[in-house]
Formats: C-alpha cells, structure tokens, sequence
C-alpha cells in the first residue's frame, strides 16, 4: 500500500478495519523499511532471462514538484522493456521529446 502511495497512517487504519490488528505507523514505517530492504537483497542477485528484442514506450508526465520551465511542468518518461519477460531494461525523463 505504501507504494502505491497510502500514507502509514492510511495503512494503519487499513490493517485495523480489515485485520483487526492495531499498529503503529512507525511499526508500518520498520516494516517498509524492513521488507524494502529484503527485496533489494533479493534483485541483486537475479539475473534477468532477456530475449533481444526491447520495445521503447514514451509517456507525458506531470512534474508538480518541480517549478516550470517556460510555463511548462511536463517531462518525458522514456522505458525500454523486454519484449517477451516485460523487464524494465532502461528508463529515462526529459523535459522534452527533442532530446
């Protein structure tokens, strides 16, 4: 849920309503923590089975954070994904589709 953008305290009160199980949002913040670090040691060690051909993606995104250059907010997100396994093999933002 965190990842997905659920704040701790949103996830608290989720596993309460659902689990009926009350936890703290730091314990939440100790789990991700945790678990995030589990599954970094978990990918490094993977070796992805790739088949040579990638398809290239291109998506207009929002940067609302950012401060607008020349009034304009948008950035490109560029993805290179295996064709057959769908692994990201590369991603790339710019602000511009010219670059």
């Amino acid at each position: 849920m965190y990842y997905k953008g659920a704040s701790f305290r949103k996830i608290t009160q989720h596993v309460a309503q659902f689990y009926g199980m009350k936890v703290t949002h730091v314990a939440i913040l100790k789990w991700v923590r945790k678990f995030s670090e589990l599954i970094d040691q978990y990918i490094t060690g993977l070796t992805p089975q790739l088949s040579g051909v990638w398809n290239c993606d291109e998506m207009k995104t929002e940067m609302v954070h950012e401060e607008p250059i020349n009034g304009e907010r948008f950035y490109w997100l560029w993805n290179a994904l295996d064709n057959q396994s769908r692994y990201l093999v590369a991603s790339h933002l710019t602000r511009g589709r010219a670059h």
